[in-house]
């Protein structure tokens, strides 16, 4: 249960800061049309971090809705939410996203290490949170494949082999946290 609440407040908070974000008027499809029109470096990077957070908002949100579930179904005794359809799609499917948006999460890192080796800028920090939200991305990828394993039948890999790529996940999502902490900081 610890497990459970610790990722659901995790997804929560996420869910907090994509809340805010479309709040705060984050949401533009105007984003998309002005890349097409101009592929400039400038829209494609702003193209990848609006796809970021509405892919990263709505894998958190499937992910803490089954989490949610999952939580007080055991809280109740109720031990059909991992075998539960719904359940296991959201997990599919959140994954999915979440992976998804690790991708353009990576690509709106990679565009601004570009951006800052044209202009003569120093890429050093810029290359490691890059390759950090890589490593994030390749571990949710590895964890969707799981799950899309599972839900068809397909040969899975022990819990070892499974487990590996999570403490990639967590361990790179960590770091990439406390680089942006500490550039935040220094600015």
């Amino acid at each position: 249960m610890l497990v459970r609440a610790g990722a659901l407040l995790t997804y929560s908070v996420n869910n907090a800061v994509a809340l805010k974000w479309l709040h705060d008027g984050g949401f533009d499809m105007n984003v998309f049309h002005e890349m097409l029109n101009d592929p400039s470096m400038k829209h494609s990077q702003a193209a990848a971090e609006m796809s970021f957070r509405i892919l990263f908002a709505l894998g958190n949100g499937a992910l803490s809705t089954r989490e949610g579930a999952s939580l007080i179904g055991g809280m109740f005794g109720i031990t059909g939410t991992e075998t539960n359809k719904t359940q296991k799609a959201l997990q599919r499917w959140g994954m999915g996203a979440l992976t998804a948006g690790g991708a353009a999460w990576t690509a709106t890192d990679a565009l601004t290490v570009v951006h800052d080796a044209t202009q003569g800028d120093s890429i050093a920090q810029g290359v490691a949170t890059t390759m950090l939200k890589a490593a994030f991305t390749y571990a949710a990828y590895n964890a969707t494949k799981h799950e899309l394993n599972a839900a068809h039948a397909r040969p899975m890999e022990g819990p070892l082999a499974q487990e590996k790529p999570g403490q990639l996940m967590a361990g790179a999502l960590m770091a990439a946290m406390v680089v942006a902490g500490v550039d935040a900081v220094s600015d």
